[in-house]
């Protein structure tokens, strides 16, 4: 063999009647569907047979099939150490199912687990992975999400505040060129006397200082002279 065979195997040997009673014992619908019919379960007999040769009192043949090479226990000068297993241990699958549990224990020992909630703790494990997994994809979703509305919000507040400063500055200019006729009338014909009379009513202080100014600009007003 390319690799050494276990310490112990467990040989399950049941009679021929045992196991054909078990195969009546199927609807025959099932046992046609897989492959258990009576016709199949010899042809797979006769082979096993061939191919695990008995001795004149029933052993298997060392050397000769798999029961015989479970049993050869040679040296190997090249692995250094025996190829074979340690023991073969052969269970009568009509016994009592307690009495095959003993007889496995008497062989090799009672059972040993040294990590009996190993699977289920790796399950669980994986489980919380992949759940938190999907919580921290959904939670970048959110904040990209996010991000992208705040960008969108500031750009288009930006926009809104230029397209406003903009229309202001129009408005501003409009504004001007409208006011330009009537700013030059009033800086020619209006401010001069308007100053003047504003100069006189403070050097004078009079007690009614806007009629003081009304006589003032009166006075001053070329068409009434």
């Amino acid at each position: 063999p390319l690799a050494p065979l276990p310490q112990t195997v467990l040989s399950l040997v049941a009679p021929q009647q045992l196991l054909l009673d078990r195969i009546a014992a199927i609807p025959q619908e099932e046992a046609e569907a897989a492959g258990e019919t009576e016709e199949a379960f010899m042809a797979g007999w006769a082979a096993f047979e061939a191919a695990n040769p008995l001795d004149e009192q029933g052993v298997p043949l060392r050397d000769e099939g798999l029961l015989g090479l479970l049993l050869t226990n040679k040296p190997n000068p090249e692995a250094g150490r025996p190829t074979g297993c340690d023991q073969v241990v052969e269970i009568v699958c009509d016994n009592e199912l307690a009495f095959i549990q003993d007889k496995i224990r008497l062989s090799v020992g009672e059972p040993r687990n040294y990590d009996p909630d190993g699977p289920r703790r790796r399950r669980d494990e994986a489980a919380r992975e992949a759940e938190q997994a999907r919580a921290d994809e959904a939670e970048a979703q959110r904040k990209a999400e996010e991000e992208a509305s705040r960008s969108e919000r500031e750009e288009r507040a930006r926009a809104d505040a230029e397209k406003l400063a903009r229309l202001q500055e129009e408005e501003r200019e409009a504004l001007l060129l409208r006011s330009q006729p009537m700013r030059k009338y009033l800086m020619d014909n209006v401010l001069p006397a308007l100053t003047r009379g504003l100069q006189e009513v403070a050097k004078l202080r009079p007690d009614d200082p806007v009629d003081a100014l009304a006589e003032y600009l009166f006075k001053v007003d070329p068409q009434l002279n």
